[in-house]
């Protein structure tokens, strides 16, 4: 007798309606307690870790150096535990979500509901062959998995996990993410060419062609997010849109900012190489893609890098445009607690419409993949970052009427030539519109 998932049991509704009845109850509990919270407990924690500090660098005392190192080191080593963890369960989150969607069970045989299924999957790519091809170039075959996996740890020490819990709020920002996106970008090429595979080049070529291209739009609606928030931080992001720094009001940014949430979502998608984007890796073409020749703990890597890259893009998404942490405070929990149940609550929603696009769309051609690109998403970026300019310009005016003079009187050539390349922007785009190219196959324009 095949078993039923308990929420198809049970029905949608009846389960909202009992988790709200639920909550509920335990918010009157909460209050009539009169509100205690573990926050005094984590006080006293960051307390005696500043307390701590004060045993270093002192007369006699060991260096400051030495404490700034082993904080480092603890860390970097937190946020690589995270990140595995987050990698490795992403699998058995999606693996289940699409069972649900398809009415099937998913990982049921290892532990309890299958939740050991994540770790069996590891032990045994770890225990595999690591096969190289005859042809294959060694260096670039064994440098390549590593080249693809670092930069993806390396990308999550700006996330803001919780209140105070930013690994390094760095003052170069989101801008730290196209920086080492270029070396993710450069250990999928080396993992095709290296490996005298044609599945693998093409896919490869698919995958630099792809992540190069969708980085316009990214840059373009991540830049709006920095205009609106006057900061590049992502500390001062969060803060812009939680107390009001960047608009002069507190607001999430998905509020003025839905275009460029959507081009944001739809470029971190293609980015990561999901479905509808997967065309790097598309195994009705390519075997599978780039990583064909990979196998053991190299896959592994490839695996692991794919689903901790779109953690760190459901990540960026929150930070940007969701408010990150920032909730009311939760039963019991106190304001950091609350704040990373927030923030997790918002990436999960994220990945949850990540996979649920795996289970509903089909994949794109290659021709509309860069179509969707080129001629739609990198047009409304650059028109939403520009009149999100204009309005931000407005807005600073309105807070300071002193501006409108120096700006006249200084920058009025330069913004006169930026109205005259707009409007000469939009007509060509217009006239490409109403011909009806984005709406006809490239085999019929081609005839």
């Amino acid at each position: 007798m095949n078993k039923v998932p308990f929420l198809k049991k049970i029905g949608l509704l009846p389960f909202l309606a009992g988790g709200a009845f639920l909550f509920g109850l335990v918010f009157l509990v909460w209050k009539v307690l009169g509100y205690p919270t573990v926050q005094p407990l984590i006080d006293g924690m960051r307390g005696g870790l500043v307390g701590w500090q004060s045993a270093f660098g002192g007369p006699g005392e060991l260096p400051l150096g030495i404490y700034t190192t082993i904080i480092l080191v603890l860390k970097l080593l937190g946020v690589m535990v995270v990140l595995i963890l987050v990698g490795a369960y992403s699998t058995y989150v999606e693996r289940k979500i699409l069972a649900f969607m398809q009415d099937r069970l998913g990982p049921t045989r290892v532990g309890y509901k299958g939740l050991l299924q994540p770790i069996a999957d590891g032990l045994k790519l770890i225990q595999k062959e690591c096969i190289v091809p005859l042809g294959a170039d060694k260096v670039f075959h064994y440098w390549a998995p590593i080249l693809v996996f670092i930069p993806s740890m390396m990308g999550a020490v700006i996330i803001p996990f919780g209140e105070g819990l930013i690994p390094f709020d760095l003052s170069m920002g989101v801008l730290y993410l196209f920086a080492i996106g270029a070396i993710g970008v450069m250990g999928i090429f080396l993992a095709a060419h290296g490996s005298d595979n044609k599945y693998s080049s093409f896919g490869g070529f698919r995958a630099v062609g792809q992540l190069i291209s969708y980085e316009v739009p990214l840059a373009f609606s991540m830049m709006t997010v920095v205009l609106l928030a006057g900061d590049i931080r992502v500390g001062g992001i969060i803060d812009a849109q939680l107390k009001g720094g960047g608009l002069g009001f507190p607001i999430w940014f998905i509020v003025p900012q839905f275009l460029g949430f959507l081009i944001f979502f739809i470029a971190n998608v293609a980015e990561t190489n999901r479905v509808p984007f997967d065309l790097p890796e598309a195994e009705s073409e390519l075997v599978s893609g780039f990583h064909t020749e990979f196998t053991g703990i190299r896959f592994a890597f490839f695996f692991l890098a794919e689903y901790v890259n779109i953690f760190i893009a459901s990540s960026m998404i929150t930070t940007l445009f969701l408010g990150g942490y920032g909730g009311f405070d939760l039963p019991f929990l106190g304001q950091t607690l609350s704040s990373v149940v927030w923030f997790a609550l918002k990436v999960f929603l994220l990945f949850f419409a990540i996979v649920w696009l795996r289970g509903t769309l089909p994949r794109l051609r290659i021709d509309q993949l860069m179509e969707l690109c080129w001629k739609r998403l990198v047009p409304l970026a650059m028109i939403n970052f520009f009149v999100t300019g204009i309005i931000k310009l407005a807005n600073e005016i309105r807070l300071n009427p002193n501006l409108l003079w120096p700006i006249l009187e200084k920058g009025w050539g330069t913004a006169l030539l930026f109205f005259i390349l707009f409007f000469v922007g939009m007509v060509v785009w217009v006239r490409h519109l109403l011909k009806g190219v984005f709406g006809k196959p490239a085999l019929e324009r081609r005839a």
